[in-house]
């Protein structure tokens, strides 16, 4: 990514989304009704991991900012 990341849910509901980094450092933290654009433009280059948390479920994705 350029340091925009577009997360949209398949169903709508209440989200948490984590972005950390390779250390498991938390940089950014929101709530989501099911889209959301997060802005990594001020984070270093390197890759990223993206927690997505909703009522009993979570996926983590790795990005990679450019």
């Amino acid at each position: 990514t350029n340091g925009i990341v577009n997360v949209n849910m398949a169903k709508a509901g209440s989200y948490s989304i984590e972005v950390m980094d390779l250390l498991g450092q938390v940089i950014s933290t929101t709530r989501s009704n099911g889209s959301t654009t997060i802005d990594l433009r001020s984070q270093p280059e390197g890759v990223y991991m993206v927690r997505i948390s909703s009522e009993g479920a979570s996926t983590v994705q790795r990005i990679t900012l450019n």
